[in-house]
């Protein structure tokens, strides 16, 4: 039969084991006393962003997810919070530190102070939301503060970085050209100066300023053409990696294809009736370039429907139109280099003289307007690569660093 205790049996037990009770309390509290003050102490500072899916170009991986909607923000917030975890962002926000504070950092630090720095940071996404809420972990307050604070920079920084890379990539290639034109108008220039000295001459009959106005009025458009159309080349190339994989391009592009076969028929007929002189105005001319319009209505109508990821829904409207576009001025600019065949063989009826003096006449306008021309271009890929913003935008400062350890 079990034994039954009473209290005063308790209380017996406690007061006989009272001293072995006393010691172990008192040595428990002084181990947690000495470990809490030997311990190197651990602040956590915490700040939120909104990443901007509209404005979001850093993660085409995961583009082409066909589960990926609108109604989702995981995987797009997925990589942001990976990157903001990554070693090469915490390299990134050690470098833009302040002297002071790297110093500082790298002192707690050891063989690897970006790996480690990394480890101290965590980040995860708010229900619902395209926000996320960054922590970091720091031996000393105004570290936490200031890391957290330096974070936000860096990944704006780099995300700004990324969506400006394309149009700088134009802008690049833009400013190449002018470069090449610059040269090439200098040289035109003393040609023709130095060839009217040596033939003591510096005026063209009416006829051959006839023909090297409509020559150069060709040959510029042909040129500008073809310098408009190796831009859009050099867009698309930069485009194309995000959309080749796309599923929802498996039907749409055949027929963007059929279409700008016929886009490129109809240009060819308008741009050859301009040459033969018909006015903008004319009946044939009005009537090609409305059938011109719905083939562009009808290749914007391809566009797949429902909701698409970001930021497919910016780079595929745009794909699509610079393939229609490419195709119209690959169009224009056949029809134009014939014209300018043609030309040139009037020309050579000229005597020699009058030839050589109009060609490099003829060089020099098309040297000049082609050159305005890259001007314009240069200025307006610079002022569009000022113009775009970073995805990311901060939305609470990095709040006072708290105590979270010992």
């Amino acid at each position: 039969m079990k034994e039954e205790h009473g209290l005063t049996y308790y209380i017996d037990l406690i007061s006989r084991r009272l001293n072995l009770f006393l010691t172990i309390l008192i040595g428990t509290a002084l181990l947690i006393f000495i470990a809490g003050e030997t311990s190197r102490p651990v602040y956590q500072s915490s700040t939120t962003i909104l990443v901007n899916r509209n404005l979001d170009r850093a993660t085409p991986d995961i583009l082409f997810n066909s589960s990926l909607t609108s109604l989702s923000s995981r995987p797009f917030l997925a990589n942001h919070i990976e990157i903001l975890k990554s070693r090469s962002l915490a390299k990134k926000v050690i470098d833009t530190l302040p002297e002071e504070l790297r110093n500082e950092l790298l002192r707690y630090s050891g063989t690897d102070p970006a790996q480690e720095l990394a480890a101290s940071v965590s980040a995860r996404s708010v229900r619902d939301a395209d926000i996320i809420k960054i922590s970091v972990n720091a031996p000393t307050r105004r570290l936490a503060q200031e890391i957290a604070r330096a974070y936000v920079n860096a990944y704006q920084a780099w995300t700004l970085e990324r969506n400006r890379a394309d149009i700088r990539a134009i802008r690049e290639f833009v400013f190449g050209q002018l470069q090449t034109v610059t040269v090439r108008l200098d040289s035109t220039e003393r040609v023709l100066e130095n060839y009217k000295q040596r033939i003591a001459t510096a005026d063209l009959s009416v006829q051959a300023k006839a023909l090297i106005e409509r020559q150069s009025a060709v040959l510029s458009l042909y040129e500008q053409t073809a310098t408009q159309l190796a831009g859009l080349e050099k867009e698309l190339s930069l485009l194309s990696p995000l959309v080749d994989s796309a599923p929802a391009l498996s039907t749409s592009l055949p027929l963007v294809t059929t279409l700008n076969q016929e886009l490129t028929r109809l240009v060819t007929d308008r741009t050859n009736l301009l040459l033969q002189g018909y006015d903008t105005l004319h009946p044939r001319i009005i009537l090609l370039n409305q059938r011109i319009v719905e083939i562009q209505n009808q290749s914007r109508a391809l566009l797949p429907t429902g909701n698409l990821p970001a930021p497919l829904n910016i780079v595929l409207p745009r794909y699509l139109e610079l393939t229609t576009e490419i195709a119209r001025l690959k169009a224009q600019s056949a029809t134009l280099r014939q014209a300018t065949a043609s030309y040139e063989t009037e020309l050579a009826r000229l005597p020699t003289a009058e030839r050589q003096l109009a060609r490099y006449t003829r060089d020099v306008e098309v040297a000049r307007q082609l050159h305005s021309l890259l001007e314009l271009k240069f200025e307006e890929a610079r002022i569009q690569e000022a113009g775009r913003l970073s995805a990311v935008g901060l939305i609470d400062e990095p709040g006072p660093a708290k105590k979270i350890r010992p």
